[in-house]
């Protein structure tokens, strides 16, 4: 199957995800399949509530491993636009240097 990425990357990617916390790895793993979520999304993908997700946000986050797309979508509940967060691959940068 080819994929998008080389073969170190996907290593790589692989290696990341086997460190995380559960919860953690999947709130990562949801937003990467699906190629960006907002947080109202991906707990209703994982079944979870708000309090349980937004944090894993943060932290992945903070680790490097989510970024702001810069797309958002409506939140059906609040009718507010929320962030898309997407999967930081490795190799990838954040921030002015994209």
């Amino acid at each position: 199957m080819a994929t998008e990425y080389p073969d170190t990357q996907t290593d790589a990617w692989a290696a990341i995800q086997a460190k995380l916390p559960e919860c953690r790895r999947r709130v990562l793993y949801c937003i990467d399949v699906n190629r960006g979520l907002p947080l109202w999304a991906v707990c209703i993908y994982l079944g979870l509530p708000v309090n349980r997700v937004s944090g894993r946000i943060t932290e992945l986050r903070k680790e490097g491993l989510l970024k702001d797309s810069g797309r958002r979508l409506i939140n059906p509940d609040s009718g507010y636009p929320a962030i898309v967060w997407v999967a930081v691959k490795p190799g990838e940068t954040i921030g002015m240097f994209k």
